[in-house]
């Protein structure tokens, strides 16, 4: 006796394996919901905290051109490596303002670009003008 087996298209064998939400759009209301209690509004600087974080900035890009400027003559054997250590680039935590949220970030300078107004802590782009602090190491205040 031979059986028949109904097969079911692949489309279709496929859907059974979904997740199942029972209510729609009830995890993008949560989504919401919870970036709303998150969110808060923008911190006002103060003259002196803006001094400040530009004096920060200023020397921390003088510091950042000097380990690139050093790393270009070693790629170039213009330095000798005996005796010498290797430059790095500074480690720095810094608080910013993203999308209602206050985030900190703590890491290497990877980039600090002052004609786009941008850093980046390992991978993470700042603005400036989304900069709360800047302090070199992880002093955080």
């Amino acid at each position: 006796m031979k059986r028949s087996h109904n097969k079911m298209p692949r489309s279709q064998r496929a859907k059974q394996f979904l997740p199942f939400a029972a209510v729609r759009g009830l995890d993008e209301a949560l989504r919401q919901v919870e970036a709303s209690l998150m969110a808060s509004p923008r911190p006002v600087l103060s003259e002196e905290s803006r001094e400040e974080m530009d004096q920060t900035l200023s020397l921390l890009y003088e510091e950042y051109r000097q380990v690139q400027i050093r790393l270009a003559r070693l790629r170039h054997q213009e330095e000798c490596l005996f005796g010498d250590t290797m430059p790095s680039l500074p480690m720095v935590t810094v608080t910013y303002y993203d999308k209602g949220v206050l985030r900190q970030q703590y890491g290497v300078l990877s980039r600090l670009d002052p004609t786009s107004r941008t850093l980046q802590v390992v991978k993470t782009k700042i603005a400036f003008s989304d900069l709360i602090s800047i302090q070199k190491g992880n002093d955080i205040k």
